[in-house]
């Protein structure tokens, strides 16, 4: 199956999720022991601030980009339509330069907005394969304004709900960023409309 280098897999996503439902199970053992209960540290734990040591591996990782300075929280909450937490590095994860923002209700662990940097390759060979990911049901669709190239990236299938592979893919020069907006209550087009807002004030801030 075509997937452009750099692009999380659905795999990846998949263990996205599934390592926030065991964190979050974690969290309510451990506060079920009264073990970690209205603790605190400065590395940066749910609900704290952005600057974590994730961040600076991340940061060096890639290059000169930290994707958790491109939006705000307040921004976050705005294009997930509900409130947000602070962006966060996952070490864990397959891309070390993404950064999440995820849902404060713990129980909506498939709500969040991801913001990923990648090589200008990656959005040139991704678009260039358009009509090869036709054919597995995945369509571009070119965005103007913004930045100096930008398109959509989507799954053809029920337009009514938020696929993972749907992503808005934007290149400013030597950088290329990936945005992707997950609320299951959404369409795509919602998911769509709140990713540009988010690239705009992004790309204001590289």
């Amino acid at each position: 199956m075509y997937r452009p280098a750099g692009r999380p897999t659905v795999a990846a996503m998949n263990k996205k999720f599934a390592t926030r439902s065991v964190m979050v199970g974690l969290c309510g053992l451990c506060l079920a022991l009264a073990g970690c209960s209205g603790s605190s540290s400065s590395s940066g734990g749910r609900g704290g601030g952005n600057a974590t040591h994730g961040v600076s591996q991340a940061a060096q990782h890639h290059g000169a980009v930290d994707t958790c300075t491109l939006i705000t929280q307040a921004e976050a909450t705005k294009a997930l339509g509900e409130s947000a937490a602070p962006g966060k590095h996952d070490p864990d994860s397959d891309s070390p330069t993404d950064c999440d923002w995820f849902a404060t209700d713990i129980d909506h662990f498939t709500t969040f907005v991801s913001v990923d940097t990648s090589a200008v390759a990656n959005f040139d060979d991704a678009y260039n394969h358009a009509k090869d990911k036709a054919k597995l049901g995945i369509v571009d669709t070119a965005v103007s304004g913004l930045g100096d190239e930008a398109f959509t990236e989507a799954d053809n299938g029920d337009p009514s709900h938020v696929g993972l592979i749907d992503v808005l893919e934007v290149k400013k020069g030597d950088t290329v960023l990936t945005f992707h907006v997950s609320n299951p209550s959404m369409t795509k087009a919602q998911a769509f409309t709140g990713a540009k807002v988010l690239a705009q004030a992004a790309l204001g801030r590289l």
